[in-house]
């Protein structure tokens, strides 16, 4: 639709001063087979924020202080083949079937939060357990291309946000525990679910970011506080191994979200990185 001046000049003033005023949600209809619980996780809502990342992160914050006990998802970019993908990389783990889970538990009603606990128990199984340094290089971002659109993601909103934005609030403790409900990487050339949850511990565990959104190719990754200049080199110097890419490179690309001001960091799991920014190269 056509934005008048006034309506214009308003986005840009929120956009800089207000990003708070930006955010709006379309709550999803409760499905009443279920508890609460377990149609949040099936999806909470719909969330608006202009493309808006500071709003996004904003609403992210909302969330967890509404909702003890639970951890947002957002599904920032192209949410349809992300669920597709999903579909897919889940179907190589075994699944509950839903009739035989009612029939053990009549009384449950929670069968999507059931699901929810399975997956996230396979992801944390031993068995499946792998570590970052053990798939460096599995794809490149060495090319102009893709350096640029990696840039681009991390500089502007537009380019790694959806306008609408689905939202999930997962039954969990931890920010990395919501990959469970969107496990992605059905590709050969990308990442197997394994890999990028084990990308996903690192950049909590060792950097200290919270996992907040994924899409069909991209993740989307926030600290409240800014790295030290050592932990960020220390950052940059691991994703240069993991994405086969001189160090130089990815701080150029990087440069503004590691060391500069903003608070998020968006990373793919996919190596078609720069399909998500075509319309811009």
């Amino acid at each position: 639709k056509n934005m008048s001046f006034f309506e214009k000049l308003k986005l840009a003033f929120y956009t800089i001063c207000r990003p708070e005023k930006l955010i709006s949600f379309r709550l999803a209809k409760p499905d009443l087979r279920y508890t609460r619980e377990a149609n949040f996780t099936l999806k909470y809502g719909v969330l608006r924020t202009h493309q808006n990342m500071n709003a996004v992160t904003i609403a992210y914050d909302r969330l967890c202080e509404q909702y003890a006990g639970f951890k947002p998802l957002f599904i920032i970019e192209n949410a349809p083949q992300c669920e597709y993908t999903n579909m897919h990389a889940s179907s190589s783990y075994e699944i509950l079937d839903e009739e035989e889970y009612n029939a053990q538990n009549p009384d449950a009603r929670d069968f999507p939060v059931a699901e929810f606990r399975l997956m996230l128990s396979k992801l944390n199984n031993p068995e499946y357990k792998t570590e970052v340094s053990e798939f460096y290089g599995k794809f490149s971002l060495n090319y102009p291309d893709k350096l640029k659109a990696l840039e681009y993601l991390n500089t502007r909103d537009y380019n790694a946000l959806d306008e609408d934005i689905d939202v999930y609030l997962c039954p969990c403790e931890r920010s990395t525990d919501v990959f469970a409900r969107m496990i992605q990487g059905y590709f050969a050339d990308d990442f197997e679910p394994e890999q990028t949850y084990a990308f996903i511990l690192m950049m909590n565990e060792r950097f200290g970011f919270e996992f907040i959104g994924i899409g069909a190719t991209l993740m989307l990754f926030y600290r409240r506080e800014n790295l030290s200049d050592d932990k960020a080199e220390e950052l940059l110097q691991e994703l240069a191994k993991i994405y086969d890419t001189p160090y130089d490179a990815i701080k150029k690309a990087l440069w503004h979200s590691v060391f500069g001001s903003r608070k998020t960091l968006v990373l793919p799991f996919a190596e078609n990185i720069e399909d998500t920014v075509a319309d811009e190269l």
